[in-house]
């Protein structure tokens, strides 16, 4: 009898105690592990179309499930159409539905402001991007940077003043102005990249459904 309880004794010894603890805490690691890369996971960037934020070579954490957006997050988009491979880009979300967007070229008409109206306002209010590269050029192939570009000059007044006039002013005033709002549609997203005068996104994309985000970035390595 002794013997057995001394047997007892050894298997809940200190050492045995440390063991089992430590078997504990690789479980629960592992574990921690797999429901980690089960929401996120790390993705390489390539290209400058995101600099001064994001550089070619940098890795980004990104979550992949259950993730909210807004304006301003970074997001992971498929922008493949017609039955095309998987063609994924990282852009800034600038407009959600129901938000209204407006391209402007400024009064020395050297480079193009970003206006928006968002859902559920209605006063259009100039974009405070202080994370852009470097301000946009205007681009003649897109016709959304020709917008203000009036031979009489009424324009650049209407530039001057857009901050404090109401949608209504603006439709009233320049009813032309309609075909160059951009509104993001139900369950959508309108997105560029932090460096303007290189990248390719909804300029020319368009806006995109919710369904195309694949992440959204939680973190810039």
């Amino acid at each position: 009898m002794q013997n057995e309880i001394n047997s007892g004794d050894r298997l809940f010894s200190p050492k045995n105690k440390a063991l089992t603890v430590s078997l504990c805490l690789t479980c629960a690691v592992l574990i921690a592990v797999i429901l980690f890369f089960y929401w996120c996971y790390f993705i390489p960037v390539k290209g400058d179309s995101m600099e001064n934020t994001v550089f070619d070579g940098h890795y980004c954490l990104v979550q992949r499930r259950t993730f909210t957006l807004d304006r301003g997050d970074i997001a992971i988009i498929d922008t493949a159409t017609n039955g095309e491979e998987e063609h994924i880009v990282i852009k800034r979300i600038i407009g959600v539905q129901g938000d209204r967007l407006l391209y402007m070229r400024s009064a020395d008409n050297k480079t193009v402001d970003l206006y928006i109206c968002k859902n559920g306002e209605t006063n259009f209010i100039k974009l405070d991007e202080p994370y852009i590269k470097e301000q946009m050029l205007p681009d003649d192939k897109n016709p959304s940077h020709n917008v203000f570009i009036d031979k009489n000059g009424n324009v650049i007044k209407l530039v001057n003043h857009i901050a404090n006039l109401e949608t209504l002013d603006v439709f009233t005033s320049m009813p032309t102005l309609q075909s160059f709002i951009i509104t993001v549609p139900d369950d959508s997203i309108y997105f560029l990249g932090d460096n303007r005068n290189v990248s390719r996104d909804s300029r020319y994309y368009g806006a995109y459904s919710l369904s195309s985000v694949k992440a959204k970035v939680l973190l810039i390595l």
